[in-house]
């Protein structure tokens, strides 16, 4: 199986092999996302090293060619250190990859209850509701995810607390509630015949060409890549311009439907991090268990034809209560009867445990030998880490270059 997936949780639940695509380069490792970025990381360091002292012999030999090709006496050495000059050739600077990094606008509330709903209910249709009698309280500085089966209603429950659809019941907003909404609905609202500077410019028409010009900047569109037409960009950059215009609103409360669908993984882990440091409440729709777990501190159920409120985060919900019912075709639980007897029980215990010990030997034994193979594997990259410095310093770039792929293997 060959799989393209932007949720690392799933990713690294069954993958057994990881391939990146990285400054035009494609690398394979057997492990999975974590280790990739691990190694990755590590060979740009041991990069960088290299380069540092790469370039310090360079500098000394040009120097010295410098001083000493004008002179009689020295003119020979000075032709043998440039040709071991010309031999070195130039290492090039790592070129930096696009990250997407920002932070939401606060704007600020003296609120601790910001939303109030009592008794909410809203169906399509009189007969089918989606959901009935919800109620609870929105706290300042809280995050409150909405979860369930898809076409259960989450998106609609979102837009009717976003006061896009009108429900029965009460929604109670503190007056200095302000509002940010990024809808699965409202990236095909972007108006494909603005470019992306007068997209975002229209959340706030006060804003100055200098922070629209940042906020693009910020969503990685920088330069003349600011002057697009929203009619050729892609779903990604398409959303990217969603969360652009937000991020042009000052707001305390958020409502982000499905926020990750077109980002990639990088662009997911800044997503989170900047609704951390948000000030303000967040309302989200989501099916990322990561963000559910980083984030969510209370959350919306759709279960048992109906939304419920439930006071903690996503681990608090999996151990009380858990998806099991939700599940049609799962294995039903054995039940052990009365009339096994305790004999028969100490038995089927006995064989459970000779089972696991068979299954599991092995695994240890692998366990073992991965652990005394790493040791003995960090002691070579040390001597060869010193060793790399040794031929840098010589500018012997041939074995340089040998001993650094060597390393690399090694990593891996």
């Amino acid at each position: 199986m060959i799989l393209i997936t932007h949720d690392r949780d799933f990713m690294d639940s069954v993958s057994t092999h990881t391939m990146g695509l990285r400054r035009r380069t494609i690398s394979i490792i057997k492990g999975n996302s974590h280790k990739y970025y691990e190694m990755m990381e590590s060979e740009d360091e041991l990069y960088v090293k290299t380069k540092i002292n790469h370039d310090k012999k360079r500098e000394e030999l040009i120097d010295f060619v410098a001083r000493n090709k004008a002179r009689a006496s020295t003119a020979v050495m000075a032709q043998s250190k440039q040709k071991e000059l010309d031999k070195m050739g130039v290492m090039e600077s790592l070129e930096g990859e696009k990250d997407l990094s920002f932070s939401f606008s606060y704007k600020p509330t003296p609120a601790k209850i910001i939303m109030q709903v009592k008794d909410l209910s809203f169906g399509y249709s009189v007969d089918e509701l989606l959901f009935h009698n919800l109620s609870f309280n929105m706290e300042s500085k809280k995050c409150l995810a909405i979860i369930g089966k898809n076409g259960k209603g989450k998106s609609t429950l979102l837009n009717t607390l976003a006061g896009v659809l009108t429900p029965n019941g009460e929604i109670t907003s503190h007056p200095s509630t302000a509002i940010a909404h990024f809808g699965q609905t409202n990236i095909d609202r972007l108006d494909k015949n603005r470019t992306i500077t007068e997209e975002i410019q229209s959340a706030d028409n006060t804003l100055q060409n200098v922070r629209i010009r940042g906020i693009c900047g910020t969503m990685m569109f920088s330069g003349d890549d600011a002057d697009k037409k929203i009619s050729i960009l892609s779903g990604g950059e398409r959303s990217r311009v969603m969360l652009g215009k937000i991020i042009a609103t000052p707001a305390n409360l958020l409502f982000l439907d499905e926020p990750t669908n077109h980002l990639d993984m990088q662009s997911i882990d800044s997503l989170c991090d900047a609704l951390k440091r948000f000030e303000g409440s967040v309302v989200i729709v989501t099916h990322s268990e990561m963000l559910l777990r980083e984030l969510a501190d209370q959350l919306i159920i759709f279960r048992e034809g109906n939304a419920e409120f439930f006071d903690g985060g996503y681990d608090d919900f999996l151990e009380k209560i858990g998806w099991d019912e939700e599940i049609s075709d799962a294995p039903k639980p054995v039940k052990v009867t009365a009339n096994v007897n305790k004999k028969e029980q100490k038995q089927q215990r006995a064989e459970l445990i000779q089972e696991r010990s068979r299954l599991l030997n092995p695994l240890k034994k692998e366990i073992d030998y991965c652990e005394n193979t790493i040791m003995t594997l960090e002691e070579k990259v040390k001597t060869a880490h010193e060793q790399l410095i040794v031929y840098s310093n010589q500018g012997e770039s041939a074995k340089l270059m040998e001993l650094s792929k060597q390393v690399a293997r090694m990593k891996r």
